[in-house]
């Protein structure tokens, strides 16, 4: 059976929900990356998210809705730039003007628990702002692992991104480490890993034991069953994300191309993709613009996703 392949119709119907109803973010990076708009337009849009610290905030990630930086939304920050490198060619320096990464690495400097060798996903903050219901601030540290995985092994990668120092090459040996000791991953400190690995300053020792690690740990992590897809699990293509996914193999080409199909089939009605979560009764107006703010983002990241499979009927 011949693959599924985004219709020339769908990928309209995407585009057009990206110009209507996402956030002007999403829709400055989908014209970077499909139309080969300048990136600085995406930058510029990304930079109404910075904060007077240095970090980034104001609910670039949805489901946290609080206006002071966070590792999650400085993380979040840093996919997008590394996002608009990978397109344009250019490295995240000359992306990102000197000032910026000034105060960036600064930020993650100053964040930085050098007694844990973590970064906290969130600072703390008033439950009263709106935010999913796992943000909530009691007992986050314990729900998410302490942070030596997530976010601290993406945000280790960004810093060597933006200034390779020793300290950092030093961080690399701990997470290794770290995964060496477990028996069981979390999707998302999985997912922190991965784009670990995308770093370029990563020594190359280092990231063939760190995917050995992962490999190891896949069974018990990635959702392989196609019944279980529409729930919120990590699926075969958030890992195996590309033709020349180091990944690949340990899931399957057969699995990944069910996986594939599965995501064309999933578009809605009015051109987007959805999230498979939500607030439950938490915040129901916040939870409304968090969604479609979602829709975006999703949209966004399953065309990349097609696209790099080749699987996008091109042409609008």
């Amino acid at each position: 059976m011949k693959p599924k392949k985004l219709t020339r119709d769908a990928l309209k119907a995407a585009r057009d929900y990206l110009t209507r109803s996402a956030r002007p973010l999403e829709y400055a990076r989908y014209r970077c990356v499909f139309e080969r708009a300048a990136p600085h337009e995406a930058i510029e849009e990304l930079f109404a998210f910075r904060c007077d610290d240095g970090g980034f905030g104001y609910a670039l990630e949805p489901d946290f809705r609080a206006q002071e930086s966070s590792a999650l939304a400085v993380a979040g920050a840093l996919q997008i730039v590394r996002e608009l490198s990978e397109v344009s060619g250019k490295a995240a320096s000359e992306l990102l003007p000197e000032s910026t990464r000034a105060d960036l690495l600064s930020w993650l400097e100053r964040t930085f628990d050098a007694s844990t060798k973590t970064w906290a996903i969130i600072p703390d903050f008033d439950a009263a702002i709106p935010h999913a219901p796992w943000w909530n601030p009691d007992g986050i540290a314990e729900r998410f692992g302490f942070y030596v995985l997530n976010p601290t092994a993406e945000l280790a990668g960004f810093y060597a991104d933006l200034a390779p120092a020793g300290w950092v090459s030093q961080l690399f040996v701990t997470i290794r480490d770290r995964l060496i000791e477990r028996e069981e991953i979390d999707m998302h400190e999985l997912l922190s890993v991965k784009r670990l690995l995308e770093t370029s300053s990563m020594p190359e020792a280092i990231r063939v034991e760190v995917i050995a690690e992962l490999r190891r740990l896949l069974p018990g992590c990635v959702v392989t069953d196609p019944d279980r897809w529409g729930e919120y699990c990590l699926r075969p293509v958030d890992i195996a994300d590309s033709p020349d996914s180091p990944f690949l193999p340990d899931l399957g080409d057969r699995i990944v191309a069910a996986n594939l199909d599965r995501v064309i089939d999933e578009q809605a009605s009015d051109g987007s993709w959805r999230p498979a979560w939500s607030w439950g009764d938490a915040f129901p107006e916040e939870w409304a613009t968090a969604r479609r703010e979602w829709a975006g983002v999703l949209t966004l990241s399953r065309l990349r996703l097609l696209s790099r499979f080749g699987r996008v009927k091109r042409g609008l």
